[in-house]
């Protein structure tokens, strides 16, 4: 006797002919009246073929969620575009840049850093205003910012000889480094590479540190100047 699908086996089926003979001899020892209430997965199962078919042509699939730029980076761009060719003073750029910063915008730190320590968009430099930006964007993970917390250090380090001031500056060197940061590496392994061979046998550090060494970015030369890494102000962003 033919019995008819429950409601709930929705989807595309196999072609099959479902009778209480055939529920019986898959279910010995259970009443077929019973069975025939049974949903089964030979007869009554979603055909996986039709759900690759489905993919295949485009259903189904998820929209992937567009990559969103980071809060303020508008007033960023707009900082960005009147700074530009910006000759003397530029009011109206420092302050969108500002506004970015207040909004945790790490280029925009980084480039107001800048900004202080070559006067672009201002009347003169402060390079104690400077060095301050650039420790915050150095803190938010911005790579220029963090070799040039570096340079504040080494400085510091010339004047005073005060050794914990060299391993800061070797410190956030290294996290720069670490990101192939070109600049930060050539650095490290010019002026650093005594620390950097250390953390080479170092358990935490090894992997890092022995890819930083590898790298066929030349070395700084120890004596080189110190100067700040603004280059990348405006171009890069």
């Amino acid at each position: 006797m033919g019995l008819t699908l429950p409601k709930e086996c929705t989807g595309r089926v196999r072609p099959a002919t479902v009778t209480t003979e055939n529920i019986e001899s898959k279910v010995p020892g259970v009443e077929a009246d019973t069975c025939a209430q049974l949903v089964d997965f030979d007869t009554c199962a979603y055909d996986p073929f039709s759900e690759m078919e489905d993919l295949h042509e485009g259903k189904g699939l998820p929209n992937e969620p567009e990559p969103h730029p980071p809060p303020g980076d508008d007033t960023f761009q707009s900082a960005l575009r009147s700074l530009r060719g910006s000759k003397g003073p530029n009011t109206k750029a420092i302050k969108l840049l500002k506004a970015a910063v207040v909004q945790h915008h790490t280029r925009a730190t980084a480039v107001l850093a800048n900004c202080y320590i070559t006067a672009l968009g201002l009347y003169e430099k402060n390079i104690s205003m400077g060095e301050h930006w650039y420790d915050k964007a150095a803190q938010l993970g911005d790579s220029q910012a963090q070799l040039n917390m570096c340079i504040v250090f080494l400085r510091r380090y010339n004047h005073t000889k005060d050794n914990n001031m060299y391993h800061r500056a070797y410190k956030w060197l290294f996290k720069a480094a670490v990101k192939g940061f070109p600049p930060a590496i050539s650095l490290i392994k010019g002026r650093f590479s005594k620390l950097l061979r250390r953390d080479m046998h170092k358990e935490k550090t090894k992997d890092k540190a022995i890819k930083i060494f590898r790298s066929t970015i030349r070395p700084t030369p120890p004596t080189a100047p110190l100067r700040f890494h603004t280059d990348l102000i405006i171009d890069s962003c």
